[in-house]
């Protein structure tokens, strides 16, 4: 199982590779997509076209305006990003391409909606956050033409703990998370809230690291992975 911090299960890299979506209720995304419904990917098209890719947002107050737009865009099926039309869609289409070539090499989609961050630091670097996804749900991207919108929807598969993650904090800080490898359920799928606090609950005493209830979209790649729970 490779624990180095190279590998995006337990240091994320914003780049052509990763989407932020603005957030919104964490735990009502996993349930929605555990019914089936499709999402949108909306752009911001008050935003400049910037050609980069590694930007990242601290996290909203629920109080925030942008929170309730977001929150209020979900219930018509669209999730907002921090992008113009132009960078959206090429972050986009790198994921829909980069997804299909795994899919058509190894059988299996790298495509992953990551529910949940940990925001947490390295003792060597105590200046330096690190974000690593808790949660992944496996997606896929569809578009009806080369020139329509992609739509996001869960690919029907089980969601997943990020077990490198697991791992990670077993072997460096001694955590005992064993109780999130069979993860609790609630009515709809995965009880994020649950989720969430359990992993809040043992961090709480490293300085500085939280539980960040935010959402990205990514390709992950989990043949280590596969292999190590094999």
């Amino acid at each position: 199982l490779d624990l180095s911090l190279r590998n995006n299960l337990l240091n994320l890299r914003f780049t052509k590779s990763m989407l932020q979506i603005i957030d919104l209720k964490a735990h009502l995304l996993e349930d929605s997509l555990a019914e089936g419904k499709n999402y949108s990917i909306q752009p911001d098209n008050n935003q400049p076209i910037i050609r980069r890719y590694n930007t990242y947002s601290a996290p909203l107050h629920t109080s925030d305006a942008l929170f309730h737009l977001a929150d209020e865009e979900f219930k018509y099926g669209r999730l907002l990003t921090n992008y113009h039309n132009d960078d959206l869609n090429s972050i986009l289409t790198n994921l829909y391409r980069t997804s299909k070539l795994a899919e058509e090499e190894n059988g299996k989609s790298t495509l992953y909606l990551g529910i949940g961050l940990l925001k947490w630091f390295e003792p060597r670097n105590k200046l330096q956050p690190r974000y690593a996804p808790i949660l992944l749900i496996p997606v896929e991207l569809l578009r009806k033409s080369a020139n329509s919108k992609y739509t996001l929807r869960s690919r029907e598969e089980e969601t997943m703990i990020n077990i490198t993650l697991l791992e990670y904090l077993k072997q460096e800080y001694k955590l005992n998370l064993n109780s999130l490898e069979n993860l609790p359920t609630d009515e709809f799928g995965v009880d994020v809230s649950k989720v969430f606090a359990i992993l809040r609950n043992a961090v709480m005493s490293l300085e500085s690291w939280d539980v960040l209830e935010q959402t990205v979209l990514g390709t992950f790649s989990f043949n280590k992975l596969i292999l190590w729970q094999d």
